[in-house]
């Protein structure tokens, strides 16, 4: 691990280092736009996250940290407070202060509780109310407000009904929970335009190509830069444009890729590479023991064509890295003959990106369906959130954030929530551990061992590998303003050397 010192140079050369920051992504699984609904797939939130200013954010340094709020306290089990900073605006100059910002909020609440629910936030005092009265609002600009965030001179109260035991800060720290300037949202609440975004965080949009180039510029409201921060952010998916003189990372994500020019440099671990299995209300994976006796030729097929460890994977099939590795062995007969589907079954999307993570789990489907003569086509879809996250596919094929263990608030974005992947979830037995678990009918240890176990039981996730983010840096960057645990790059938190 290369950390607080300066990367050995690279040959890049000797001329005046520039304050443009090249972010190359390489292989992108879809085309990017600014659409905040977007925002919490990977590509997209590189762009997005630099857009939104949240009370507290994810630092590049792997901990949650103070971003528009000056500081945060937890007056009790019920009630947490933060203090704005002052002098705060949009990149349009739109005043953000603490009624400003419960509005902005109020928004955001209505909108994602109509696609789907809320983690944390659904517990707030008065939420149901609010959602019953502005049902059937006209303007979303025009929202009755909700009891449970007042706003002071100074500051945002958050009052609950019921004790949060935990992800109250992460869920503050996502994009559509930060202040989004009142001009994105049309008066129905639908994002007014794809290819622009008016910004409260520290850059804005300069210009966009779509599926090419996008270029951040700073917003000069923005009050909190790190002093050698970039002044301009070029996103783009060529790797052949790298200037000797300019700044320059590589996000290869999961993809197959090397670089003699720049130093690698190697994220945590926290991803799932796998295939889910939907349509389980009534399509051919509805028993489990379909399910079951399907995952573990799956398996078998994985271990098979799949050395350990390949790229930035390690071939596992449990749900977290470092498990034992498991199979399901409580049913009499589960490698037996499965009956061949009527019809095609059908996979999300289209045929992954050879020298992708997906890829390799397209590979281990493909033999597996081949090997039982399985019928199959893939769907052809737009990839967009709405459909990556949609269940009523025989399967998809997903690369997931789950961090490093179990964790309530994370199961429930994941599992329960539409703001996640939308894991399969048979019976809803995982959402219902989580209830129990914050009814305090579960302690941490019993979520943990029930979670592990009825994940394996139902058979619906089917793992391949766990990875992390690969990054390749050029020599002008300082190393010691981030860090192995971050997520998504703060670019604003980036210091350039000299």
């Amino acid at each position: 691990m290369v950390v607080g010192i300066k990367l050995n140079n690279l040959g890049m050369g000797t001329k005046s280092v520039s304050k443009t920051l090249n972010y190359i992504i390489i292989k992108p699984r879809q085309k990017i736009n600014l659409n905040l609904f977007e925002a919490e797939k990977y590509e997209p939130a590189i762009i997005v996250q630099q857009l939104v200013g949240n009370l507290i954010y994810y630092s590049n340094f792997g901990r949650y940290e103070t971003r528009l709020a000056d500081s945060w306290n937890k007056t009790d089990d019920f009630t947490w407070s933060f203090k704005l900073k002052k002098k705060l605006k949009c990149e349009n100059g739109e005043p953000i202060n603490p009624d400003t910002f419960k509005k902005s909020l109020e928004k955001s609440i209505l909108i994602f509780e109509k696609k789907g629910g809320i983690p944390i936030l659904s517990s707030l005092s008065g939420y149901n109310q609010f959602i019953s009265d502005n049902h059937n609002a006209k303007d979303i600009n025009e929202l009755k407000p909700i009891l449970g965030i007042q706003a002071t001179d100074d500051s945002l109260i958050f009052k609950f009904d019921k004790k949060i035991k935990s992800g109250f800060l992460q869920i503050l720290s996502f994009s559509p929970f930060g202040y989004i300037c009142s001009e994105n949202f049309t008066a129905n609440g639908e994002w007014r335009d794809d290819l622009k975004f008016i910004s409260s965080g520290p850059y804005k949009v300069s210009k966009i190509s779509v599926g090419s180039e996008y270029r951040l510029t700073k917003n000069l409201n923005w009050l909190d830069f790190s002093q050698d921060a970039p002044d301009e952010i070029v996103v783009s998916h060529d790797d052949t444009l790298i200037k000797k003189e300019e700044p320059t990372i590589i996000d290869a994500f999961t993809n197959e890729y090397t670089s003699s020019r720049l130093q690698p440099y190697k994220l945590v671990p926290e991803y799932i590479n796998s295939v889910l299995i939907g349509n389980l209300a009534d399509g051919y994976f509805k028993l489990r023991s379909t399910r079951v006796r399907f995952k573990n030729l799956f398996d078998t097929e994985s271990a098979k064509i799949l050395p350990l460890a390949f790229g930035v994977n390690t071939r596992s099939n449990t749900f977290y890295p470092n498990q034992q590795t498991q199979n399901i062995d409580d049913l009499e007969d589960g490698t037996s003959d499965l009956i061949v589907p009527t019809k095609p079954l059908l996979i999300e999307g289209t045929v992954p990106i050879e020298g992708t993570s997906r890829w390799h789990s397209w590979q281990v489907l493909k033999g597996t369906l081949d090997n039982l003569m399985f019928p199959y086509e893939f769907a052809g879809n737009e990839s967009s959130f709405e459909q990556m996250t949609n269940k009523n596919y025989d399967f998809r094929i997903r690369g997931s954030s789950i961090g490093g263990g179990v964790e309530a608030w994370g199961l429930y974005v994941s599992f329960c929530s539409s703001m996640g992947i939308n894991f399969p979830d048979p019976n809803g037995s995982i959402c219902k551990l989580i209830q129990e678990y914050e009814n305090d009918a579960l302690s941490d240890e019993e979520l943990s061992d029930q979670f592990l176990k009825t994940v394996n039981k139902e058979a619906a996730i089917l793992p391949v590998s766990h990875y992390g983010v690969q990054l390749f840096l050029s020599d002008h960057l300082d190393t010691s303003s981030f860090s192995p645990l971050l997520a998504i790059m703060k670019f604003d938190k980036i210091r350039i050397l000299k």
